[in-house]
């Protein structure tokens, strides 16, 4: 349930024009793949800069990379080895939360983690950003200090 509130409360400040009903939808998709808080804020920040919030991309009615990327988190048919769960995907937003948990992958920093799920240089100007972003939801540190 914190998970959820926090969760909820970090969408509004990332789109403060988001309509509450839709930022509780995001977190409840997030919180019910993952308790960890740092998990939970590294997803939040995937789906923002991936989908901006939008449902249109949630839903797959817009696709990204050409059309080979979908869902809130614009996963990539690789991440199970073929189109045929796009459907589901798209139809699940659990589903797409914990495809996209997999795809962020565990251990390292959250700046590799992002580097990694984006195929980009640790370095890169877009993986700074969300990694910055990440910070700013929980406050200071690579690891997140909810206590």
């Amino acid at each position: 349930m914190l998970l959820t509130a926090f969760l909820t409360s970090a969408a509004l400040t990332l789109s403060p024009n988001l309509p509450p009903e839709r930022a509780l939808h995001i977190a409840e998709s997030i919180a019910s793949v993952t308790d960890s808080r740092e998990d939970a804020a590294l997803l939040l920040v995937t789906n923002y800069a991936e989908s901006t919030f939008r449902e249109d991309v949630e839903t797959c009615r817009i696709a990204g990379d050409h059309g080979k990327a979908f869902s809130a988190y614009q996963l990539h048919p690789w991440l199970w080895g073929s189109l045929w769960g796009r459907q589901w995907v798209c139809a699940d937003p659990q589903l797409a939360a914990r495809l996209a948990l997999f795809a962020l992958g565990s251990g390292g920093s959250t700046r590799t983690r992002i580097a990694r799920f984006m195929g980009r240089s640790p370095t890169d100007k877009q993986v700074l950003w969300r990694e910055r972003m990440v910070r700013r939801l929980y406050g200071v540190g690579d690891r997140v200090c909810w206590r």
